[in-house]
């Protein structure tokens, strides 16, 4: 799985590179989209610590930070998926509130963005007021929540996964709502209104987010029955199963990475020229 995150961390310092360097890329949306960008890239820094500590062969004894980089992983998941949910209530923005253009501009989206990482560091601390919270788990041999207080998981994976997705969905559902009212409000001439059209785009939008949602959702499936297992067998769970559960979230978290550069028109564009120049 180092090969499958080297993939996913180039691709992130791609995105963010070509969205910096060029202006006709310069829109809140790939704001938001660097900023995830930038949360995949802590992601894997820290998945590459955890794989050089965790093949050495003194691997149970040396384990630096060991609890401040679980923390900081619980960060990065948590902040990844609530990336989605401020990504969501821009699209909300831009589809119901977009007379008001004080909700469209840069100033309100880096205030979401902060509001995002303040959220997830708050989540994230609870583990700390708990014995044995974070810690070396030897079925990965990587620093994160440990299964040893058996609420905890199932407390993380609430909150950093579950509550954000009913989010997403829920905005999602008032954005089809708008967009049928639009809908039945203008004439047989539905394709040339501006509100349908400006509607019609960030609804495709949305469906692309939901799409990387839905990536990442499964990649947190194999957690998710770790919690249960953990919660419903006094025995412990089998350490293929922890193994399964790390690598489908770098897995999921890498394809996530690689659609949303392909997904991005302005991005491909740029890639495309590159290419062609090169060639």
């Amino acid at each position: 799985m180092i090969v499958v995150a080297c993939i996913g961390f180039i691709f992130s310092l791609l995105l963010i590179v070509i969205i910096s360097f060029h202006r006709k890329s310069h829109t809140v949306t790939n704001l938001l989209l660097c900023e995830l960008c930038f949360t995949a890239l802590c992601f894997y820094s820290l998945h590459f610590t955890g794989c050089y500590y965790g093949t050495r062969q003194n691997w149970s004894e040396n384990q630096p930070l060991c609890t401040l980089r679980a923390y900081l992983l619980d960060v990065t998941i948590t902040s990844a998926s609530y990336s989605f949910f401020i990504q969501s209530i821009s699209r909300l923005f831009f589809t119901r509130f977009y007379n008001n253009r004080t909700w469209l501009t840069w100033r309100t989206h880096w205030i979401l963005i902060t509001v995002k990482y303040v959220v997830s560091f708050l989540i994230a601390i609870v583990p700390f007021f708990y014995e044995n919270g974070f810690g070396l788990v030897e079925g990965d041999r990587m620093c994160m929540i440990t299964m040893k207080t058996k609420a905890m998981p199932l407390y993380t994976l609430t909150t950093s996964s579950m509550l954000p997705t009913i989010g997403v969905i829920y905005i999602y559902g008032i954005i089809l709502y708008q967009i049928r009212l639009v809908v039945a409000k203008v004439s047989p001439n539905i394709d040339r209104t501006p509100s349908y059209r400006n509607a019609k785009r960030n609804l495709k939008i949305l469906q692309q987010l939901l799409i990387l949602l839905s990536i990442l959702a499964c990649g947190a499936t194999p957690y998710l029955i770790l919690c249960f297992w953990n919660l419903n067998n006094s025995q412990r769970p089998p350490d293929e199963l922890y193994f399964i559960s790390l690598n489908f979230l770098v897995l999921s978290a890498t394809i996530m990475i690689t659609i949303s550069v392909f997904m991005n028109k302005k991005v491909k564009d740029v890639l495309n020229n590159f290419i062609r120049v090169k060639i």
